[in-house]
């Protein structure tokens, strides 16, 4: 038996996508740099934050989309001085 999908005049919402998170050997190897460096561009501004995985907890990540907007942004700055 097929169960019927209700029909209402609501929008149908798209499907929510989810966000990859990575932790700190994923960005070193996606960004070449250490992770004692990363850690200093951290401090100074000059790298994405890394946010807590859970309350209370040592273990951090970072959103992949803003290590690929950081990638993408340190590629245009060097296009620029071409």
């Amino acid at each position: 038996m097929k169960h019927a999908r209700k029909q209402t005049d609501e929008p149908e919402q798209a499907p929510r996508k989810l966000r990859r998170v990575l932790r700190k050997p994923a960005v070193v190897a996606a960004v070449g740099y250490s992770a004692v460096q990363i850690d200093f561009m951290v401090a100074d501004g000059r790298f994405p934050k890394p946010f807590k995985l859970s309350k209370g907890g040592k273990a951090v990540g970072w959103w992949e989309d803003e290590i690929i907007s950081y990638q993408e942004d340190r590629a245009k700055e060097a296009d620029e001085r071409r």
